[in-house]
C-alpha cells in the first residue's frame, strides 16, 4: 500500500512538473511575442523620451522579464542536463546538489521580486500624480507601497530559511523540489494583492470624480489611463487568485504550474499601460503644434512643446493657472510618467460653466 501511494504521489508530481514546462513555454512565449509585436512602437515613444524615472522602471521590467522566465523554464525543462556533484562543484559544502537548487531558487525568486516591484512602482507613480495635492493620500500611498514589499521581502527571506534545509534535486524527476512546505511562502502573493486592489479603488475613486469635468478635450488621456488601469486590475486580479489558489489547496510539486505565466502577464499589462499613455500624450502634441502654427491667432491656444520636454518632469502638469489655486477641487490632469499634455482653455471652473 504504502509503494502504491508513493507511485501515485510521483506521477502527480511528474504531471505537474510536465504543465509546469509547458505553462512556462507559454510564459516566456508571451513575453518575448508582445515585445517583438510591440517593439516598434516602443521605440518611436519611449526610446525618443528623456531618461525619468518610470522609463527607467519601464526598461528594467522590460530588460528582466525574458531572461529571468527563460532561466526559469530553462531550469524546468529537460533541455537540460541532470545535475551532478561535479557539475556544481562547490568545495566546503556536503551536499552540492542541494547548495545547487538553493542557489537556483533563490536567483529565480529575486529577479521576479524586483521585476514585481518595479511594475507596482509605475502603478504607485501613477496613483501619487492621480492625488498629489493632497499631501496625505500622497504618504500614505508611499508608506503602504514601502510596507507592501517590505512585509513581501520579509516573508520572501522566512520562506527560504525554511525551504532552505528541505531543498534537493529529484533524479526521477529532474528538478529540484522541496519536502516541506512554507507558510510564510504562500502569503507572499496577499500583501501586493491588496496595494494592487488599494491602487484600483483610488483610480477607480478619482476617475468617478473627474468624470464630471473632464472636457472633450481632455478626456481620452484619462479615458485611456482609467480604461486600461482597470483591465490590467481584473486581469492581475484572476492570474493572481489563481495562484494562490494553487498555493493553497495543491501539492508542492504544483507550485511553478502559474508563478511564471503570473510574472509574463504583469510585465505585458504593466508595459502595456505605459505605452499606451506615452503614445497617446506624443500624438496630441504633435497634432497641436502644427494646429498652432497654421493659425496661430484663432482658435485655442495650445503650448507649443516636444514631447521630451514632456519627459523630463515625472510630476509635471501643464495646465491653466487656475489648476494650482487651493479652493479649486476639479480633476488634476496629471500623468506619474510627465506626459500630460497642457489643458486647454475650454476647461472651465464648475462655477465658469
Amino acid at each position: 500500500m504504502l509503494q502504491a501511494e508513493q507511485l501515485a504521489e510521483l506521477l502527480s508530481a511528474v504531471k505537474d512538473v510536465y504543465h509546469s514546462r509547458l505553462l512556462s513555454g507559454v510564459a516566456i512565449t508571451l513575453a518575448v511575442y508582445d515585445w517583438l509585436i510591440s517593439f516598434a512602437s516602443e521605440y518611436e515613444t519611449i526610446y525618443q523620451s528623456r531618461w525619468t524615472v518610470p522609463k527607467a522602471l519601464f526598461f528594467y521590467i522590460r530588460i528582466i522579464t525574458p531572461p529571468g522566465i527563460l532561466l526559469c523554464t530553462y531550469q524546468l525543462s529537460d533541455l537540460r542536463g541532470p545535475l551532478t556533484k561535479s557539475g556544481v562543484h562547490m568545495i566546503y559544502f556536503e551536499d552540492s546538489l542541494a547548495i545547487s537548487c538553493t542557489i537556483w531558487a533563490i536567483t529565480q525568486v529575486s529577479i521576479m521580486f524586483t521585476s514585481f516591484l518595479a511594475a507596482n512602482a509605475l502603478l504607485t507613480l501613477r496613483l501619487i500624480a492621480l492625488y498629489r495635492r493632497k499631501g496625505l493620500v500622497v504618504w500614505f500611498i508611499r508608506a503602504f507601497f514601502v510596507a507592501t514589499y517590505a512585509t513581501t521581502f520579509a516573508l520572501m527571506v522566512d520562506a527560504f530559511v525554511t525551504y532552505h534545509d528541505s531543498l534537493f534535486y529529484s533524479d526521477l524527476v529532474g528538478v529540484c523540489g522541496a519536502t516541506t512546505s512554507s507558510a510564510t511562502f504562500k502569503a507572499i502573493f496577499y500583501a501586493p494583492a491588496a496595494f494592487e486592489f488599494f491602487v484600483f479603488a483610488l483610480t477607480a475613486w478619482r476617475a468617478w470624480i473627474d468624470a464630471k469635468f473632464i472636457t472633450g478635450e481632455s478626456a481620452p488621456f484619462l479615458i485611456i489611463l482609467y480604461r486600461d488601469g482597470t483591465a490590467s486590475f481584473f486581469i492581475m486580479a484572476i492570474v493572481r487568485i489563481w495562484n494562490i489558489w494553487i498555493y493553497l489547496t495543491q501539492p508542492l510539486s504544483s507550485y511553478n504550474l502559474g508563478t511564471l505565466l503570473m510574472w509574463a502577464v504583469n510585465t505585458v499589462v504593466t508595459t502595456r499601460v505605459y505605452m499606451n499613455l506615452v503614445w497617446l500624450a506624443k500624438k496630441p502634441m504633435v497634432e497641436e503644434t502644427s494646429a498652432s502654427t497654421r493659425n496661430p491667432t484663432t482658435g485655442i491656444h495650445m503650448r507649443v512643446t516636444t514631447f521630451t520636454d514632456v519627459q523630463t518632469d515625472d510630476w509635471g502638469i501643464w495646465g491653466p493657472s487656475y489648476m494650482y489655486d487651493a479652493d479649486y477641487r476639479g480633476p488634476l490632469f496629471a500623468d506619474p510618467y510627465g506626459l500630460c499634455r497642457r489643458l486647454t482653455d475650454s476647461t472651465k471652473r464648475p462655477s465658469e460653466a
